[in-house]
């Protein structure tokens, strides 16, 4: 049991006690009146014995309930509460998470309703600052102060360090779920601060200071957590273990490149329960419902902590751009990852030239792509062609082994403008991009082999090229502005950059200078490249086929001319909140930026201007649209972990109702107070007229 206000009652029982006491001592002062007899006041001849000041103290039923009355009155003002020590603490750090597991559906408030975790931890984390200490100075250790934090993938102070618990609860209140991941790196980053260790001599905090955090526990950075061993650290489990869920992991669409009209949209499933479950899929196109797909997901295997995964694939027969929505129609936990977009782009045969003097194995892979136009050029034909302006039917520009001078750049500082931005495939040369240096290394190059690459990009996504061994690389460095595809035992060797409207993958070697154009991967890789390049960069979308997801910056290039660009955010039913509208600042390079993004759905960009070949236009407004989907497996097994495991150790979680059941015993003090009076009073009645 904790004392909030122990010194105020205190020094109210130092004045309130002998006070009584002494009223029992002393007698009133009586007018004497001669009578004739004392019989018929029997019971005043007592009264008659106190008639000297500070006689004997007597037994007194009346003067034992008025003490107990005080005593109880007394320890209600001392405000005991019957709770561990979470809600005594001097000052904490709340930490809440709102991440997109949060809105399951799997918790219960106290009268049995179902709720979301999150309200629940809301619902805790109030309690928590109901019982912190009251603001009073005679309080031995004054006023408790809490400060909010909430996290997702960021992490922001929802309210500085207060003792006004009305602020509090009211912050706390208005946390909303958001459909972003889970890291406790940032909320860490900012809590740390405010928690200094507690055995550090001169900057010990008061005792009860501590880090106090409501979370499901499924967190994916434990092991990034920078926290002193020191430092106090309270965990609050949300969340009931085993509850049944399944997710959309993975979409996307792939059109043949021989036969560009028709198209396949993969989905991919997983499902987090022990037994299998039939899961209906249902297909949406620009808003109209195309068709339902029924697959059996088989159940999760705990021992392996391997979820139960599926797919389908739905085939369409489309050649102009549209709308693609897949929502599962299957209830369960959690409705933020049973819906999912993507933009499919309208089919077309790409425009592809080759520039090189030496293009044997390019040339030939590249003819047989089946290409709306394929044209080879040395390079002095295409700088001809290029000053002139008469390379706008070109796609993708596929260069071998060489890049413009300095005198043959653009104006504009990076490679000649094409159309559409200018997309380049380049081989065995370094363009002068941002972030981009080749290295002047003496001697022949020594060979090196490719030891890592990102096999989930579309370019690498059906033609690994991990292990390749390169005769004669390219030494060259990247800063964080470029996307490093490919490593090899040197560096980076393939990678994708961005500079004003170009966009480039550049490979630093020759593929003829490797035992790569004899693999069947070459020309897939090829294929690959000119359809990234040359389709999926003109929607717009510059961060993968899937678009964004929830806890990302949306960051895009717009066409030259582009002026008061706005973004729509969708609504969001996690949180509650509606669409709205925000202002975008355009940079010196034509670029948007915004972020990050808290709530899965389509985004529109729109703006006064050109519009891109796959945006459209409305009310005289060039818009893109943009999905952003959650498809995170971590935030969909919505795993509840009763143990996190941080760098300085292991914490277990509390019991989740231990917040909850710590109560005030002063009203309770108060009323007993108030039936002793009523039984004094009884008393004291039966004394004067019986």
């Amino acid at each position: 049991m904790t004392w909030l206000t122990p010194g105020l009652a205190g020094v109210i029982a130092a004045i309130a006690v002998p006070l009584l006491v002494l009223l029992y001592f002393l007698k009133l002062r009586r007018r004497e009146v001669e009578i004739s007899s004392t019989l018929l006041w029997a019971k005043s001849i007592k009264d008659l014995q106190a008639n000297a000041p500070f006689q004997k103290l007597r037994r007194n039923l009346l003067l034992f309930l008025q003490l107990l009355i005080l005593a109880l009155m007394l320890l209600a003002l001392a405000q005991p509460q019957w709770s561990g020590a979470a809600g005594s603490g001097a000052a904490s750090v709340i930490m809440i998470d709102r991440s997109a597991s949060m809105a399951t559906l799997d918790a219960q408030s106290e009268s049995g309703e179902s709720i979301t975790r999150l309200e629940r931890a809301k619902r805790e984390a109030i309690a928590f600052v109901d019982r912190m200490p009251e603001r009073s100075l005679l309080s031995s250790g004054g006023p408790g102060q809490a400060m909010v934090i909430a996290f997702d993938g960021d992490a922001e102070v929802i309210q500085p360090y207060t003792s006004n618990k009305a602020l509090l609860r009211d912050r706390i209140t208005n946390i909303r779920a958001t459909d972003s991941p889970t890291s406790m790196t940032a909320a860490m980053q900012l809590a740390a601060p405010y928690v200094r260790p507690r055995n550090v001599e001169g900057q010990g905090l008061r005792p009860g200071d501590a880090i106090v955090m409501w979370s499901d526990g499924n967190v994916r950075d434990l092991d990034t957590v920078r926290l002193h061993p020191e430092s106090l650290f309270d965990y609050h489990a949300v969340g009931r273990v085993g509850t049944h869920n399944v997710g959309i992991t993975a979409l996307r669409a792939e059109r043949p490149f021989d036969d560009p009209e028709r198209a396949q949209v993969f989905v991919a499933l997983e499902h987090n329960g022990t037994d299998p479950i039939d899961v209906d899929v249902q297909l949406e196109i620009d808003g109209r419902v195309d068709g339902v797909q029924q697959i059996r997901l088989p159940g999760a295997d705990p021992v392996n902590k391997q979820a139960g995964l599926g797919g389908v694939v739905f085939r369409l027969e489309r050649s102009t751009s549209v709308l693609v929505r897949i929502v599962i129609l299957t209830p369960d936990a959690l409705a933020a990852d049973n819906a999912a977009d993507l933009v499919l782009p309208p089919s077309r045969r790409l425009r592809v030239a080759l520039v090189g003097e030496d293009t044997l194995f390019l040339d030939a892979a590249l003819s047989r792509l089946g290409l709306a136009q394929y044209d080879v050029m040395t390079p002095t034909q295409f700088m001809k062609k290029a000053k002139h302006g008469a390379i706008d039917d070109i796609d993708v520009a596929v260069l071998s082994a060489w890049r413009p001078d300095a005198e043959e750049l653009d104006p504009s500082g990076g490679l000649p403008a094409l159309a559409r931005g200018g997309r380049y495939l380049i081989f065995g040369a370094i363009p002068p991009l941002p972030g981009v240096r080749a290295l002047n290394i003496e001697g022949e190059p020594k060979p090196t082999f490719i030891i890592t690459s990102q096999r989930e990009h579309p370019v690498f996504r059906h033609s690994p090229i991990d292990e390749l061994e390169i005769f004669k690389p390219i030494a060259f460095t990247a800063s964080e502005q470029v996307r490093v595809l490919a490593r090899s035992t040197d560096g980076p060797i393939v990678i994708e950059a961005m500079g004003g409207d170009v966009r480039a993958i550049v490979l630093g070697f020759d593929p003829a200078e490797t035992t790569w154009v004899f693999r069947p991967t070459f020309p897939v890789f090829l294929a690959a490249a000119v359809r990234y390049l040359g389709e999926l960069s003109d929607t717009g979308d510059e961060l993968g086929e899937t678009g964004l997801h929830p806890g990302e910056t949306l960051s895009m290039i717009l066409p030259r001319g582009a002026k008061s660009v706005r973004l729509t955010i969708p609504a969001s039913p996690t949180s509650g909140a509606g669409k709205r509208d925000v202002s975008l600042e355009l940079t010196p390079d034509g670029r948007v930026n915004f972020g990050p993004l808290r709530t899965g759905g389509l985004y529109e960009l729109s703006w006064a201007g050109p519009a891109g070949p796959s945006d459209v236009e409305r009310n005289g407004r060039a818009v893109r649209i943009i999905p952003a989907n959650m498809t995170n497996r971590d935030e969909t097994l919505i795993d509840v972990r009763d143990t996190v495991t941080l760098p300085t150790g292991a914490v277990t979680a509390q019991p989740a109702e231990a917040t909850l059941t710590a109560t005030r015993t002063w009203p309770w003090l108060l009323l007993g107070a108030l039936v002793i009076v009523m039984l004094e009073w009884w008393i004291y009645n039966r004394r004067v007229y019986v």
